[in-house]
């Protein structure tokens, strides 16, 4: 339990020394969009899309192996040994 504190409290040390020296503001253009963002927030909140974008994809992936796991009409056929 302490270990886990310890990492908590660390993680969030880090957490504000980034926000800290990553404070000033940087324009963003995206398509037909422009705004001012501190370039701290903008890249906890890139790491976050792609965080998401990840767990997404992974639990796709994840979700298809069990759903033709359960399926009995997905077996594999036994391959016959051919003798040459």
């Amino acid at each position: 339990m302490k270990i886990k504190l310890i990492f908590i409290i660390a993680l969030v040390i880090l957490l504000v020394v980034f926000s800290v020296q990553n404070a000033e503001i940087v324009p963003v253009k995206f398509l037909f969009w422009q705004l001012e963002i501190s370039r701290a927030l903008l890249i906890l909140i890139s790491a976050g899309i792609g965080a998401l974008t990840f767990s997404i994809i992974s639990f796709s992936s994840s979700f298809k192996k069990t759903s033709t796991q359960k399926d009995p009409s997905n077996k594999e056929q036994p391959t016959k040994k051919i003798k040459s």
